[in-house]
């Protein structure tokens, strides 16, 4: 994976040897995330950090946050600070056998006036 500046395309700089996908910038923009694309381990999100001072491109070599497996990271996002990424996990134990659904709950914990009020 490479990083350029843009809209000039300029400075390309190299941040992982082994590819990747999904890359997505980190809220304060210094860190890069993305699923590594290696096919002979558990899936990994990853995580580069760019290295030197406000307008260089020299990253640190990526790290592994995490393995995840089970998850399907195609699908992730990075919370608004930073600290969070959020991505969709399958069940262990499988699908779902039901789905229960409410109908006119509002009603029910308002009340029949509407009022949310409770004596």
């Amino acid at each position: 994976m490479y990083v350029v500046s843009f809209p000039d395309l300029a400075g390309k700089q190299q941040v992982s040897r082994e590819g990747g996908f999904q890359p997505q910038w980190s809220p304060t923009g210094q860190e890069l995330l993305f699923v590594d694309r290696l096919q002979l381990y558990p899936t990994r999100m990853m995580m580069a950090r760019r290295a030197g001072g406000e307008g260089t491109l020299t990253w640190q070599n990526p790290i592994a946050l995490f393995n995840a497996s089970n998850a399907r990271l195609h699908t992730f996002t990075v919370a608004r600070d930073g600290r969070s990424v959020y991505f969709i996990a399958l069940n262990p134990e499988g699908p779902a056998r039901e789905i229960r659904v409410a109908v006119n709950w509002l009603q029910e914990v308002s009340g029949p006036t509407g009022s949310s009020a409770r004596p």
